[in-house]
């Protein structure tokens, strides 16, 4: 039972969708990373606001307090509607995690069906092989006893 070609073909091909599926997986991980930063960008932003506010208020610079009322505003605005998107990203990276160890174990169960067709055919090969020595050895002690006969 040797490992054909198609069984060959079809673990390069598993290989190519695993790969295929690491980097499905490894894109979702960088957009969900980059929703991080904004969330942490936008909660600086916020925080800049408060100690521009704070500053303000010892100053008495009511300009500086509103433009701190704004940032506070505006980093909690894009903190809101960043955080929808990072839950769907951090859900599409478990999906395609869970498509990537899949595929992977997929390809391994793949390659030892192959292997083990490889070393059932190998096996075979040294059993057949040595079918062949026996009887060629069998058949030199015939021929020797038949020319030989008292011995």
């Amino acid at each position: 039972m040797a490992a054909g070609k198609g069984m060959r073909r079809l673990v390069r091909l598993l290989l190519l969708e695993e790969e295929q599926a690491e980097r499905a997986l490894a894109a979702s991980i960088a957009t969900a990373r980059e929703l991080e930063a904004g969330i942490t960008a936008a909660h600086g932003r916020e925080q800049m606001g408060r100690g521009l506010v704070r500053l303000s208020a010892g100053a008495g610079e009511p300009l500086d307090r509103v433009a701190g009322l704004e940032e506070v505003k505006a980093g909690e605005r894009i903190r809101q509607a960043l955080l929808p998107r990072l839950a769907e990203a951090e859900m599409i990276v478990v999906a395609r995690r869970e498509q990537y160890l899949n595929k992977r174990v997929e390809r391994r169960q793949a390659e030892t069906v192959v292997q083990e067709a490889e070393a059932g055919a190998a096996r075979e090969a040294s059993r057949r092989n040595q079918e062949s020595l026996d009887d060629m050895y069998l058949g030199r002690m015939r021929r020797d006893a038949v020319a030989h006969p008292g011995r």
